[in-house]
């Protein structure tokens, strides 16, 4: 029986590029408590902490073939708690604008005549966000949410494969999910098309 406590992180590392749920566990009981700590210390909420902690090795487990076992192992999951806490950042800071933002205009103007105003200034939005969205990817999303192509059409079309449609669009909603804010973002996907 293989003792993977004992497996310097090196080791370890490779394992895991190489599908080894066994080695996968001995990281995550090796550094999930020292992430936490290093997240909670960051963030100051205990559950916000939690998830993120999580959220890293759930992406460490689904990407482990793209892993660098050559890489220092602690010194990525460490560098993982800054990345997602500085996009967390963004993400508050982003939303809360937003939410400001919707919450002034509401407030201007509770009068139903200026309903077709804020509809093009909320389809403007949405134009400029999408517009902002690398060439690629914005087109990929427009072709698949304006002209309703199928994932296999669009993959046909532009000679990439249909898993590379997939995460264009998946980015595309996540980069706009971000950039709308909540409230924003599900009039968005109510609505848009």
């Amino acid at each position: 029986m293989r003792l993977y406590h004992t497996f310097s992180d090196a080791e370890l590392g490779s394992l895991l590029k190489g599908g080894n749920q066994l080695a996968y566990i001995e990281i995550f009981n090796r550094y999930q408590p020292l992430l936490f700590l290093h997240a909670l210390k960051k963030m100051h909420n205990e559950e916000e902490a939690k998830d993120m902690v999580q959220e890293i090795f759930m992406d460490l487990w689904v990407k482990h073939t793209d892993f660098n076992p050559e890489r220092n192992l602690a010194a990525f999951l460490f560098t993982c708690v800054r990345n997602k806490f500085v996009n967390l950042l963004q993400f508050k800071e982003v939303r809360a604008r937003y939410v400001q933002s919707f919450r002034d205009f509401s407030a201007e103007s509770t009068d139903r005549s200026d309903e077709p105003i804020r509809e093009k200034q909320m389809s403007a939005l949405i134009e400029k966000e999408i517009n902002a969205l690398p060439a690629k990817m914005k087109a990929i999303f427009l072709m698949s949410r304006r002209e309703y192509k199928s994932y296999k059409q669009i993959s046909d079309e532009l000679g990439i494969s249909e898993e590379t449609v997939r995460k264009q669009i998946k980015n595309a909603l996540k980069i706009l999910r971000t950039r709308l804010g909540f409230i924003h973002y599900l009039i968005f996907l109510l609505f848009w098309r």
